[in-house]
């Protein structure tokens, strides 16, 4: 079980990583525009891998204590995990175009902006899990966020 987990959180933080670097490598490296168009596919795997991964944490926790473990909701490292779930279980669900025309593009694109929150949250939730989990989320958003920045920086399109 705990392979499927740790393997879960990863594969969900790679791709999320991989999502949010496609604009901003797209600019510079244009073998990469057609791989934007795929960007909601991609955000939509992420969370999919992050319902398993939160699903074989509360297997794991419930199969190991014999009841679901309610008090693990208040642990320090679980709450910046908790926040990123909630809003990729928001975006995952308004993902579509039916929620684009309901909502309307401004206020879609707004409401998908929180993605940079979640971003956040996954994070603080691998920082907080040790040091080795530590230098896995420096290493994976460290370009991440430095491509953030530079695409900012030149203006984006």
């Amino acid at each position: 079980m705990k392979w499927c987990l740790v393997i879960s959180g990863y594969s969900s933080a790679a791709l999320l990583v991989f999502c949010l670097a496609l604009a901003p490598l797209a600019r510079h490296f244009p073998r990469l525009k057609p791989c934007m168009r795929y960007r909601r596919e991609i955000g939509l795997i992420s969370f999919y891998f992050a319902l398993v991964h939160v699903g074989s944490y509360f297997v794991k926790k419930t199969l190991k204590t014999g009841h679901f473990p309610w008090k693990v909701f208040w642990k320090p490292m679980v709450i910046p995990g908790e926040m990123a779930f909630l809003i990729l279980l928001v975006l995952a669900l308004t993902s579509n175009r039916y929620s684009i025309r309901k909502l309307g593009g401004a206020q879609w694109k707004s409401l998908h902006r929180t993605v940079y929150l979640a971003q956040l949250g996954i994070f603080a939730h691998m920082a907080f899990q040790g040091e080795e989990v530590w230098w896995w989320a420096i290493a994976l958003f460290l370009p991440l966020i430095i491509a953030q920045r530079y695409h900012l920086a030149v203006g984006s399109d």
